[in-house]
Parts: C-alpha cells; sequence; structure tokens
C-alpha cells in the first residue's frame, strides 16, 4: 500500500506551518508546504467573485490595502518570493506531478486555492480542484483547519500584514507587535478572508476539520503525537490583551468561540 500524503487547508494564521512541520517530520514527507499557494488577493487589487453577487467584497477596499501605511514592505516582500517559486511557472497538472514524484509528500493551501475564478497569473485560473486531487495524488488525506477564535485571528492577521512577520522560529526572536489602531478597512479585508473560508468549508468534504485552539489539546492526529512535537519548529508571537479583543468584539461582531459549519 502506497504511504500517505497530506495536504492542509488552512487560512493564514490559523497554526498551519507548524502542523505542516510536525507531520512531514513525523512521517518523513517530501515538504511541499507552501510553494503551490497563490499570492493574496491584496497584492493585486483583484476581487474575489463568490457567486457573482459580490455584495461583501468591495473592491475599492481592496485597492487601498495596497498603499495603506501600515502594511509592511516585509509582507510586500515575503509574498513576492513566493510568487518567484519555479514551480509556480507550471501549469496545474505539472505542479501535482512534480510533487508526487517526490514520494509521499505534505502540501498547504490556503482555502483561496481551491478555486478557479483567479486568473491573474495564469488565463485558465490558478485554483485546484480538490476532487482531482483527492484522485490524482491519492492516497491524500486532507485537513481543514481555522482558528476558532476569530477575534485572536483578526488580531493575528493584522499583525502578520503589519509586519510581515509569520512565524517565530525561536521564543528568544526579538518581536514587537504593532499595538496601534485599526481602520475599517483592515475589517473589510480580513472579512474577505473570513467568506472564502466559510465558503470552501461549506462546499468540500475534508477528512479531518480541526481548530488552531485543537493543536495544543489533541492527543494525536494522523497518527502523530502531537504534543511530542510542542514547542518545535514555531512558537507562539502574539499575546493580546482584553482590551483589544473588546475592540475587536465590539467593532466586527467576530466571536471568540466559532464553530464553522
Amino acid at each position: 500500500m502506497d504511504k500517505m500524503s497530506y495536504l492542509i487547508v488552512s487560512p493564514v494564521r490559523a497554526g498551519s506551518t507548524w502542523l505542516n512541520m510536525a507531520l512531514a517530520k513525523h512521517y518523513n514527507l517530501f515538504n511541499a508546504a507552501e510553494t503551490l499557494c497563490k499570492v493574496t488577493p491584496a497584492l493585486d487589487g483583484t476581487k474575489y467573485d463568490s457567486s457573482k453577487d459580490n455584495s461583501s467584497i468591495m473592491k475599492d477596499t481592496v485597492n487601498k490595502m495596497l498603499n495603506y501605511h501600515n502594511a509592511s514592505d516585509q509582507y510586500r516582500q515575503n509574498m513576492v518570493i513566493m510568487s518567484s517559486e519555479k514551480i509556480r511557472a507550471l501549469d496545474r497538472s505539472e505542479q501535482v506531478d512534480y510533487i508526487k514524484n517526490q514520494g509521499p509528500s505534505i502540501a498547504k493551501f490556503t482555502p483561496w486555492d481551491l478555486y478557479e475564478d483567479d486568473t491573474r497569473s495564469h488565463p485558465g485560473g490558478w485554483g485546484f480542484s480538490l476532487e482531482k486531487l483527492q484522485k490524482e495524488w491519492a492516497p491524500l488525506t486532507t485537513i481543514f483547519l481555522y482558528r476558532k477564535n476569530i477575534v485572536e485571528h483578526f488580531l493575528s492577521f493584522l499583525a502578520y500584514h503589519r509586519t510581515g512577520i509569520g512565524n517565530a522560529t525561536s521564543q528568544f526572536m526579538h518581536y514587537q507587535r504593532p499595538k496601534d489602531s485599526w481602520g475599517d478597512d483592515w475589517k473589510q479585508y480580513y472579512a474577505i478572508h473570513y467568506e472564502i473560508m466559510n465558503k470552501c468549508y461549506k462546499e468540500h468534504k475534508f477528512d479531518y476539520t480541526i481548530t488552531y485552539e485543537d493543536l495544543f489539546e489533541m492527543d494525536e492526529l494522523c497518527g502523530v503525537p502531537l504534543k511530542d512535537y510542542h514547542g518545535q519548529f514555531t512558537f507562539k508571537l502574539n499575546k493580546y490583551t482584553r482590551e483589544e479583543k473588546d475592540e475587536v468584539i465590539r467593532r466586527t461582531g467576530y466571536s471568540e468561540n466559532y464553530e464553522i459549519h
């Protein structure tokens, strides 16, 4: 029987890097990580069209985010590096074949990556069909990962885009999170990602659905003793005050205990 490969589908800032590395190490997998992820829509102003009505997605907001003074240069540089990977020059079937040829493997997608309507980089779109992947990349275990505390997810999302720093590789790493005010542009920008996360979950079937919070409570996932890997790979960057979280709740209505459905 072929050894299993894994695909994690997760919005950014939900623990997918740590889970990816834990699975890769435990099973000695070829780690494609984020190689196949498309660049976030905010970088070129492309508007996501979820159902042609598009009422909750504001093109002007996304375009404004490109030049928003608090979006960091480091974040933009990270996206340029990601988009320059050689594998991105291949078409989708060639990309899957490349990874399959490496043997049992693991990769990360964001919810955006499962949709075909993005024509920024390729005229035919960039999205992957999860159903095709499950057939062509078999045997494949799919994991949907999200953050139950949407309030902290929003604040983590904000910090990442302002600093360009997504993960701490040492608990002694020097890092200072910006704590200045945030405008409605950020709320509207996050809402785009929140919407596609929910859409993705509703429209696809995954083998496992877990939360960021589960990663610290579960004994094992897919045969991997998760607690054995706590304190490895990456470390939690941010701690949020009650005042910060209450402001997010007041201004967005988001929950600290969200159950996706």
